[in-house]
Formats: structure tokens, C-alpha cells, sequence
């Protein structure tokens, strides 16, 4: 049953199944430290074992606007070439770039790191 009050819930198992899927280990938790302030976000919007694929999408999301790079990471199941958007200094920029990303059925997935001085 989907209501108001666990859509958020829902939202954020959506998120987590999609960074399991793309292979990732840890995910950030929703702004529940009391670092949420200090963070930046960061939009993953592919990952890809081909860096042509990556090459690919970096140039789709410069047609709409917005500046991607990509990270290469290698881990027990191979060398991945993700595709990341930001960092953003705050949710709105961030959320105005998974609006446009969303229109283009471009999937991303919401990551927060650390600022490093």
C-alpha cells in the first residue's frame, strides 16, 4: 500500500536496490547525521563496464546542460567507468538536475560525500 507517509520509504529502497544492482557496497544513508550539512551530493547517473558507454552518457547529459565525469573503479568483479553529476552544494541544485535527467529517462542514483578541506 503506497500512502503519504511511506512514500519517502519506498523511495529510498528504490534508491538502495538500484546501488546494489550498479554494484555498489555502501550506501549513503538519508541526512540523518549531523554532517548532512557539511556534505555534498552527488548524482550517479550510470555505471558501465564499457568507457565508451560512459563517454556515451557524459556527452547525453551535455546536451541537456549539465556537466558529468567519469570514475573509474575497479574492484573484484572488474573495472567500471561511472558517470557522476555535481558535486551540488545543496538538495535543490541537485534535485534540479535529477529533474532534467528524469525527463530524459536517465535513471540516477543520489550519493552523499564528505567535503574534504
Amino acid at each position: 500500500v503506497i500512502s503519504p507517509w511511506n512514500v519517502p520509504l519506498l523511495l529510498a529502497m528504490i534508491d538502495s536496490l538500484a546501488a546494489l544492482s550498479a554494484g555498489c557496497s555502501v550506501l549513503a544513508p538519508p541526512d540523518l547525521s549531523a554532517n548532512a550539512k557539511t556534505d555534498l551530493y552527488v548524482l550517479q547517473a550510470g555505471s558501465f563496464r564499457l568507457q565508451e558507454d560512459a563517454d556515451r552518457r557524459r556527452g547525453e547529459l551535455a546536451l541537456l546542460g549539465l556537466e558529468g565525469t567519469i570514475e573509474r573503479t575497479t574492484g573484484d568483479n572488474g573495472a567500471w567507468y561511472r558517470v557522476y553529476l555535481g558535486p551540488f552544494e545543496s538538495r535543490s541544485k541537485m534535485a534540479q538536475a535529477r529533474s532534467i535527467t528524469a525527463q530524459q529517462s536517465i535513471d540516477t542514483l543520489l550519493l552523499r560525500r564528505p567535503r574534504t578541506p
